[in-house]
């Protein structure tokens, strides 16, 4: 009988917190606020909590991932990590995933991420990962033991751990790219340009910032590599479509301006960078065989002198 009462008390709970926050991100919707303030299980509003001292010691965790595997904090010691603690039903969450991709993609293996997801089952994160496209890794914290131990008071919360298990910086509440890029290159200790942009030296890395964005930016029009996916409409961009016959700088100009072939393309100028355009063009050059690179490199070359 007490193990039932038990039970009954705890689902009574996470469904109490279930409410409360599908309230708080209406009304984060309806206010364009940047962050929702989470219930702590003494049922007082989280923003009275202290939050972590800057260079005291991350508090160590085991969480199960959406792979089935372990992830524990302290095995990672000797490499900084970027802990995002976020839910798939919180609007600010979802709002910088893409941002989070690209700069994640952009640091590569020097910078190991988790993002920790609170209060759902695995059913229902695996489900919107799946349908939004995202791989990066996912700990489930559906009790709130991790959060309650980082004392988070709002999603979303950023925690950026320092490569001797330090915490290096806290931010409760939604950051913009270049806001992570920054705090990005302060924990690689400077690894990166100080100019909010992902290091683009290594040509994987370029590959995986390309793919990040692709994912994020085009993937719901014009489909996967694999040839699937996309809307009527969107010209496929695999070796059985038309991009590979144009150069890079005409390819260029038609994500930054728009337009296309029935002008119905977005212009991407004012979201994309010419570094990150070239990135995503470096990731679909990897969807082509030989014959196609080979032609679209002499187009480009063309071009370059003035015949395309």
């Amino acid at each position: 009988m007490r193990l039932m009462q038990a039970v009954r008390a705890r689902w009574s709970e996470r469904a109490t917190r279930r409410v409360i926050f599908q309230a708080a991100c209406s009304l984060a919707l309806i206010l364009g606020v940047g962050w929702i303030i989470v219930q702590r299980a003494d049922g007082k509003a989280g923003a009275s909590a202290e939050a972590l001292r800057v260079g005291q010691e991350a508090p160590d965790f085991t969480v199960e991932t959406l792979a089935a595997a372990p992830f524990t904090l302290s095995a990672m010691r000797g490499q900084p990590v970027w802990i995002n603690f976020w839910g798939s039903w919180c609007p600010p969450c979802r709002a910088e995933l893409p941002d989070i991709e690209v700069v994640r993609a952009g640091a590569g293996d020097r910078l190991k991420f988790i993002a920790i997801d609170m209060d759902e089952s695995r059913s229902d994160v695996a489900a919107y990962m799946s349908s939004a496209n995202y791989d990066f890794p996912v700990g489930l914290d559906p009790a709130g033991d991790v959060s309650r131990r980082y004392r988070v008071v709002g999603l979303p919360t950023h925690v950026f751990v320092s490569a001797d298990g330090t915490v290096a910086e806290m931010r409760v509440g939604g950051m913009t790219r270049p806001e992570m890029s920054a705090a990005v290159d302060a924990l690689l200790g400077g690894g990166q340009p100080k100019t909010g942009r992902p290091n683009l030296s290594e040509g994987a890395t370029e590959v995986r910032l390309g793919a990040a964005i692709y994912n994020a930016q085009c993937l719901r029009c014009h489909g996967g590599r694999d040839g699937t996916g996309g809307i009527v409409g969107a010209p496929p961009h695999t070796d059985e479509g038309h991009t590979w016959h144009h150069s890079d700088l005409r390819l260029t100009a038609v994500i930054m301006r728009g337009g296309g072939a029935r002008q119905e393309m977005p212009a991407f100028g004012d979201r994309l960078s010419a570094e990150e355009v070239r990135a995503v063009l470096t990731y679909l050059k990897t969807w082509w065989g030989d014959e196609q690179r080979a032609y679209q490199a002499r187009m480009t070359r063309e071009n370059d002198r003035g015949r395309d």
